[in-house]
């Protein structure tokens, strides 16, 4: 066990410091909100508990080199500790915070955890939490290895009325790290009791309006609030009838794009959490979800489940119709786009790739040219796909691309002789109505109605560098070889493809 008073030696050392600094101290109080959490916490010492713990682990300031205060403190060593007490402290810099789920109790010993981020189990030393935890309790704590053994090096357990469910989880381990700090939980403990401050008045009461203020910021951040709105987010919560309470975080989750920064997105997830958290709902009689789950006693067996998928499993089947294609079987390669959109309607899942999904799925149906045939055999259905990939996102440049490349030629009766012109028209037009015929029979037409219905909007600026493969070779690695720059391009065009599908 930790020797007495091993942590409130590093956790006086911390105060003192930080109190002797005016600018500090204030920043400090400010950045926690400590004064108003305190204010409306039903038992303030966790909050002191909390705001303790935070300065120690997560407050950065000059004071501590712009570091935090334990690495300050390792790195300075100011109480002159020997080598062998000092190194006990350096263990905790490999600190975990943030949910763990309860895999087992041994009263009078400890607990073992799992971590929801890492899947990591380990036992930690802590005969209080031993006594008021229970089996598959989600916790909040945070806890660091000091000379080998697992130790709770934080404030208290705090013991959540939520259940993590399969998607959330994997979600969660999909970014590597647990994201709840201190004063995540301190907000959650008071029921999101911070404040929000403007320039008439530095301390106005709006929680609601600041975890709002907080996900337009991470919105402009991510570079989403150029199509995606803070009302539609809105309608999704309002709703309860048409959607689910996971549905608007589970939406954001998918149509957040894989181009931003790791952090960026996590910051997102976080600011969303929060104000779905905060915002009423008629299901609660007019409380927001952190309201009732703050109103819940501890030891009450109501459990609230928390769920979001991950894009792992649409990933792998995006990898398997792109093998398909490289080695020329456009037909299975469409099967497998059709049971991705097919998932993701079961799932009610509006998805960011929606529209490259569909533009490959033309593709595919542009690949399956008969020896008599003077259009591939399932043009018509390609095109109208197409069609609605461009629906989608205008803005698409591989969705504009690829029309130009195969059908506006189609469209071009100018080499024609004049009498057969209007004929070829006619004949253009029934390929155009058949294909919308059989569009409307798929899940394709059916998943671009839910995308309108959710009121999601995917018209936004892509840049997709094209690169192409040689169908069916692989190299001595076993990976597929791509065309060269000078290679004729895959499309028959008769060009070298740096001048055709690879400008």
């Amino acid at each position: 066990m930790l020797q007495k008073g091993f942590l409130g030696k590093l956790s006086e050392w911390v105060v003192s410091v930080v109190s002797y600094n005016v600018n500090a101290h204030e920043k400090a109080e400010r950045q926690f909100d400590f004064h108003h959490l305190v204010q409306n916490a039903k038992e303030p010492e966790k909050i002191l508990g909390l705001f303790s713990e935070w300065l120690t682990f997560d407050f950065r300031h000059p004071v501590f080199d712009g570091k935090s205060a334990l690495e300050s403190f390792v790195t300075r060593n100011p109480l002159h500790l020997t080598e062998a007490d000092l190194s006990a402290y350096r263990d905790m810099l490999s600190f975990e915070v943030g949910l763990f789920e309860v895999t087992s109790v041994e009263p009078g010993r400890g607990i073992g955890v799992r971590s929801i981020a890492t899947n990591k189990k380990d036992f930690v030393h802590d005969i209080s939490a031993s006594w008021s935890v229970k089996l598959e309790d989600t916790v909040w704590t945070r806890i660091a290895p000091v000379a080998g053994l697992y130790h709770a090096v934080g404030s208290l357990f705090f013991v959540l009325p939520v259940v993590i469910l399969s998607g959330l989880r994997e979600a969660i381990q999909g970014w590597k790290r647990n994201i709840f700090d201190a004063h995540e939980i301190a907000l959650w403990v008071t029921g999101g009791g911070g404040r929000e401050k403007n320039e008439k008045d530095e301390h106005k009461p709006s929680s609601l309006a600041s975890a709002e203020e907080r996900f337009v910021v991470a919105l402009k951040q991510c570079g989403m609030d150029g199509f995606f709105s803070l009302a539609t987010y809105k309608k999704w919560l309002t709703n309860e009838k048409k959607y689910d309470l996971g549905f608007a975080a589970r939406a954001l989750f998918f149509l957040t794009p894989d181009t931003v920064e790791d952090d960026d997105g996590m910051e997102l997830i976080t600011a969303s959490m929060h104000f779905g958290n905060m915002f009423p709902r008629k299901k609660f009689g007019g409380k927001s979800p952190l309201e009732v789950s703050v109103a819940t006693p501890l030891d009450s067996e109501r459990k609230f489940e928390m769920d979001t998928y991950a894009r792992d499993s649409y990933i792998k089947m995006q990898e398997e119709a792109q093998t398909f294609m490289r080695s020329g079987e456009g037909e299975k390669a469409y099967h497998v786009y059709e049971s991705i959109i097919q998932k993701l309607l079961d799932e009610r899942i509006p998805f960011f790739h929606a529209f490259r999904l569909y533009a490959n799925a033309a593709l595919c149906c542009f690949q399956e040219i008969q020896e008599d045939d003077m259009v591939p055999k399932h043009f018509p259905l390609g095109e109208a796909i197409l069609d609605a990939s461009l629906r989608l996102n205008p803005k698409y440049d591989f969705g504009i691309r690829t029309r130009e490349r195969h059908v506006t030629p189609y469209d071009d009766v100018s080499s024609l002789p004049k009498r057969d012109r209007n004929f070829a028209l006619v004949v253009r037009g029934a390929l155009k109505e058949a294909g919308l015929s059989k569009y409307r029979r798929t899940v394709f037409r059916r998943y671009e109605k839910f995308l309108s219905e959710v009121g999601v909007s995917l018209s936004y600026q892509t840049n997709t560098t094209p690169t192409a493969w040689r169908i069916g070779e692989k190299g001595k690695d076993g990976k597929s070889i791509k065309i060269g720059r000078n290679e004729p391009c895959y499309c028959n065009s008769g060009k070298k493809f740096k001048k055709c599908c690879g400008r």
